[in-house]
């Protein structure tokens, strides 16, 4: 069977490498990787009659004529998200910036490439959502992923990981956990935590482990009991998802947090604030590039005034913008996982 041929073209060759790295990495020899740098050499390309399964072109490369040729679908890669208007004829427009992963499963989406699957695949994730400044929607966003991963039938736990916990505004029943005995335990955790206080988990729309009394430091609990939780639920293989919505203190601790998550989500605004404190995360991450992160800028306007220039000083590109919940007082955590774009982050986890 002749495998499919895919043809990439910007001038940008460090953009491109990410994406054909992806796809190489997915794909293996099951695809032909073509990539196009020059003008003058994509002049001359087009010039003779071209026959491709997938075309991803630029935005400043592309042309009306390119659609003349044998090409199942051209992908334009568009610079700013506001001109992401989706598809016209066989021609289907991305925000470029968008993660190499989100770009990939909406190109093998969209044209109906087949990924092999890969052995292991189903093992239970962490994912820890974190921002680096507050305010900024992250246990929104934390808890509406929640939501949308378990309308996929996906079994998920919630735990706030914060020294002071707020989320059980959100819950149907927001009372804290009574048990002295098991504050004992967190504040002297063995390595058996998560087992032995897993009868104090409920579940509404997902599990998720019931609010403490008062702050940490009032039971003498070391925050990176959090972390010991997060990895007990994850080897007791009872959830495809741990959703851990940390609190926006770098420490030793947090640090770990990172290291063991399978997946973590930077949640940020469209402020010179938010854009300033992000980039000091970011400049204190080693791997930051790679497919571990994901970066969501949270209540977006459209055409805001403010989000260009912030954007132009940003070391982070956004893989997902969530718009401005003007109703947000009156929504509640399934209102938050029925969001289209909440449920975009969670099909960019699966």
């Amino acid at each position: 069977m002749q495998r499919p041929r895919i043809v990439i073209v910007d001038d940008d060759f460090s953009y491109i490498a990410s994406i054909q790295a992806k796809f190489i990495y997915e794909f293996h020899d099951l695809v032909d990787i073509e990539i196009i740098t020059d003008k003058d050499f994509f002049d001359q390309f087009f010039s003779r009659l071209q026959k491709m399964d997938v075309l991803i072109i630029s935005q400043d490369f592309y042309k009306e004529e390119i659609a003349r040729h044998e090409i199942g679908h051209i992908f334009r890669m568009m610079e700013s998200p506001e001109n992401d208007s989706g598809k016209a004829g066989n021609v289907h427009e991305i925000y470029k910036y968008t993660s190499a992963k989100g770009i990939f499963l909406e190109i093998t989406g969209v044209s109906n490439l087949n990924v092999p699957i890969k052995e292991g695949g189903n093992d239970p994730k962490i994912i820890l959502v974190t921002s680096a400044a507050g305010g900024v929607g992250k246990t929104t966003i934390a808890l509406g992923l929640s939501s949308a991963l378990s309308d996929m039938y996906k079994r998920v736990l919630y735990i706030e990981a914060s020294r002071l916990q707020n989320f059980q505004q959100h819950m149907e029943d927001d009372s804290p956990i009574l048990n002295q005995g098991i504050y004992t335990r967190l504040a002297n955790p063995p390595k058996t935590i998560y087992r032995d206080i897993s009868r104090e988990l409920r579940k509404e729309k997902f599990f998720y482990l019931p609010p403490m009394k008062a702050a940490l430091m009032s039971f003498g609990i070391e925050y990176h009991v959090y972390g010991m939780l997060a990895e007990g639920a994850k080897e007791s293989g009872e959830y495809d998802y741990i959703v851990v919505d940390a609190d926006t203190i770098f420490d030793a601790a947090k640090a770990k947090m990172l290291s063991l998550s399978d997946q973590v989500i930077v949640v940020s605004e469209s402020t010179k604030n938010s854009v300033f404190a992000t980039n000091r995360l970011v400049s204190n991450i080693s791997n930051i590039g790679t497919d571990k992160y994901l970066f969501i800028c949270n209540k977006f306007v459209e055409n805001e005034k403010e989000f260009a220039a912030d954007m132009d000083v940003s070391r982070y590109k956004n893989d997902e913008y969530v718009e401005f919940f003007s109703e947000y007082e009156d929504m509640s955590v399934e209102d938050f996982g029925k969001q289209d774009s909440i449920r975009n982050i969670a099909f960019l986890l699966i």
